[in-house]
């Protein structure tokens, strides 16, 4: 893993870590957990990065995290963050793919097409309801 990856990565992992505990840089919980979706989301770009450069073993560490903390949001508020977790799971079953684990990768790549479509079908349901005045 090179420098820079590391860092973002284990940065990542701490402040998850920190945020479950109580608080973080004197923050309380509710402020550390507001920053997580933003941290979900550097390290699935961090990952598109990494992959890019041909370090796909990297990528693959940075986008599970990634799924690992949308996973985590989902749960406690699943209409949040569906779409950004559908693309992770997606951005993880390209890096899988990368590094040789092609059938978790199709796994994945379904998940990501499973979620997709619920919400697809969701805003299209959405779309089609008439707005109350």
């Amino acid at each position: 893993m090179e420098a820079n990856s590391v860092a973002a990565v284990d940065f990542g992992s701490e402040l998850t870590e920190q945020a479950a505990v109580s608080t973080l840089d004197g923050r309380n919980i509710s402020e550390a957990a507001d920053a997580l979706p933003q941290l979900a989301a550097s390290l699935d770009l961090l990952a598109g990065f990494l992959g890019k450069a041909g370090h796909w073993h990297d990528a693959h560490a940075a986008a599970e995290e990634a799924v690992g903390i949308y996973r985590r949001i989902t749960a406690v508020e699943p209409a949040g963050f569906r779409a950004e977790l559908a693309r992770s799971i997606g951005n993880l079953a390209v890096a899988l793919g990368e590094i040789g684990r092609v059938d978790e990768a199709i796994d994945l790549a379904q998940e990501s097409v499973t979620l997709s479509r619920r919400l697809a079908g969701r805003e299209q349901s959405q779309e089609a309801q008439p707005q109350k005045s």
